[in-house]
């Protein structure tokens, strides 16, 4: 929900309205409302600064609260060798491999093709791309279209898709970089904190939410946006 309703103590008087905008969201009447709240949050300075290009608001009530993650279950506590035995058991190819991870549902602007297109310019021999994320009934053509990408670049053995996953955690934890590729603004990058968080190393495109998370752990992991081959 990006509406939180916030009730004060009062004595007959009207509650106060707190909205937190998650996205950099289009403008029609649902989303302009959340504008209209008492006091407004944004996730980023990407946000804060989309919120105020694009809507009226009083500055003072609006504040930078940045998004977080859940650190009881991203952490970087040991995975354990079962679930290891299980991961390699299920992904053999990934056995001492260097595994780069693009985490995120199935989506034509989650950067897929570059993520792709990155193992043009890799040894494949030491590395392995895993890509975890749903498929939605809508996407299986999509999805259709990028295994057939990765077939005719040849590289079917050196990417997996790993679908849904319940254990994401340990799959950032196995993972040795983490990337957000999304071919347009990121107003935040959750993925990117988390993975972090389990001690991964991150890389992403210098823009947006994506680049203040990864200007706040370590700004080397920061790459000209669409410069597939710096990534490599």
């Amino acid at each position: 929900m990006d509406k939180l309703f916030c009730l004060k103590e009062f004595s007959g008087q009207e509650p106060i309205v707190i909205s937190t905008f998650h996205g950099l969201y289009s403008k029609p009447f649902y989303s302009k409302s959340m504008s209209y709240a008492d006091e407004i949050i944004a996730i980023s300075k990407t946000v804060e600064d989309y919120i105020n290009e694009n809507y009226q608001v009083d500055k003072s009530h609006l504040h930078l609260i940045y998004r977080g993650c859940d650190l009881n279950e991203f952490n970087s506590s040991t995975l354990s060798e079962e679930w290891k035995k299980a991961w390699f058991k299920e992904f053999p190819q990934t056995r001492n491999k260097i595994i780069l991870n693009l985490p995120g549902r199935i989506t034509s602007w989650k950067g897929l093709e570059s993520f792709i297109d990155l193992f043009s310019y890799l040894d494949t021999s030491r590395f392995h791309g895993i890509i975890p994320g749903p498929v939605a009934a809508n996407k299986k053509s999509y999805f259709n279209s990028l295994s057939k990408l990765i077939k005719q670049k040849n590289l079917s053995d050196h990417l997996s898709f790993c679908g849904a996953r319940s254990d994401i955690a340990e799959v950032y934890k196995i993972s040795d970089i983490v990337m957000n590729l999304s071919s347009k603004p990121e107003p935040f990058g959750r993925t990117i904190i988390e993975a972090a968080a389990c001690g991964s190393h991150v890389m992403g495109w210098d823009r947006g939410g994506v680049k203040e998370s990864i200007n706040s752990i370590n700004p080397v992991g920061l790459v000209e946006y669409g410069n597939v081959e710096e990534t490599g």
